[in-house]
């Protein structure tokens, strides 16, 4: 074994049900893009069959879903164009839209297809990504209204921060564009809120969309749910003044060990990384410049080649999240989760 992620499944169930409880009975949407934040879409999906809706960002996504068997709601949380509005309206996709024109197309493409387009009508509530302005959701909403062929199942919003004041404002412009929009709807389900602002209460409307908290990060609750490991492939003894890796990054100031690790930047620890792993059941900082393929940490003459190396995870005691990857390679957890690549998964 060179380098794996193990996925704990049990875990990300345990979390599901954690959020359930916490938000009181709303539905709970499962944020399952970018590889369910690099955890297994289709596995993940799978275990987490009895949810009632999935979220995901791009119709590839969502096909693969599809296909898979999931027969759950999907809804693609993203902008489409008009090829990909049509494989959601094929294949029952639930889609965010917010434009006249693609509300146009939907629903003469749905009603030559004897079929009804499923949409979310996406409100920009201060993201400035994708939605209808809060000041023109009225007039929208009696667009796609008339509109025969077109069903609203949701409204959503997006906040772009976790905090209470951004929260509280962008909460209140939703508010404004959902009594426009109950003029005209039929029930469709509300949701604002993700993981980082399940906590205020007054954000909670009949839908929270919930990914990083699927994985174990952003509430107290619950437990992350991948590990990721390696191990040492050689230890070199290195002399004063000597260095290691490419451009002489570090170089040792007395004798020092050095365990080379088999994972680098190919496989998902960003060049720029200067976190800690673990081997030995000690924390190891990580020296140098981040190869391709290696990466090199200062170890003791106590560490041997084939000793397990622990980016995340669990050893002797101590412990490593994503967090704390994030922090060494001055990023975000999200990024940290989502990068790993070219190594084995397993689950348990």
């Amino acid at each position: 074994m060179r380098a794996e992620k193990i996925i704990s499944l049990g875990k990300i169930e345990s979390n599901y049900e954690k959020i359930k409880e916490k938000v009181g009975g709303r539905e709970v949407i499962c944020v399952v893009k970018a590889n369910a934040y690099g955890h297994g879409a289709a596995e993940v999906a799978k275990r987490l069959k009895k949810a009632s809706r999935f979220a995901v960002a791009t119709v590839d996504e969502a096909l693969e879903l599809r296909y898979g068997g999931i027969k759950s709601n999907i809804f693609m949380m993203g902008g489409a164009d008009y090829e990909d509005t049509a494989k959601c309206i094929d294949e029952g996709i639930e889609f965010a839209l917010f434009d006249e024109g693609m509300a146009n197309f939907a629903n003469s493409y749905a009603a030559r297809h004897e079929k009804v387009a499923k949409a979310h009508i996406a409100v920009n509530t201060g993201m400035n990504r994708i939605g209808v302005k809060t000041g023109e959701v009225k007039g929208f909403t009696q667009i796609v209204k008339s509109c025969k062929n077109i069903e609203v199942v949701g409204v959503f919003t997006h906040f772009y921060e976790s905090v209470f004041p951004v929260v509280s404002i962008q909460t209140d412009r939703f508010e404004k564009a959902k009594s426009e929009c109950e003029v005209s709807l039929k029930q469709p389900v509300y949701h604002a809120a993700s993981t980082g602002s399940i906590g205020y209460e007054f954000s909670l409307y009949g839908g929270v969309r919930t990914g990083l908290g699927l994985y174990g990060y952003g509430l107290e609750e619950v437990e992350p749910a991948m590990a990721v490991k390696s191990r040492v492939c050689a230890v070199n003894l290195l002399s004063v003044g000597e260095s290691v890796g490419y451009n002489a990054k570090f170089v040792a100031k007395k004798p020092t060990h050095i365990a080379v690790v088999s994972m680098g930047y190919a496989d998902g620890v960003p060049r720029s990384f200067n976190g800690f792993v673990l081997i030995g059941g000690k924390r190891r900082k990580v020296v140098g410049n981040i190869c391709m393929d290696c990466c090199f940490a200062v170890v003791d003459d106590g560490v041997r080649t084939g000793d397990e190396a622990v980016f995340i995870g669990e050893q002797g005691g101590d412990k490593l999240t994503a967090e704390d990857f994030a922090k060494g390679a001055h990023t975000i957890v999200y990024e940290a989760l989502t990068g790993f690549k070219r190594i084995k998964t397993r689950y348990c």
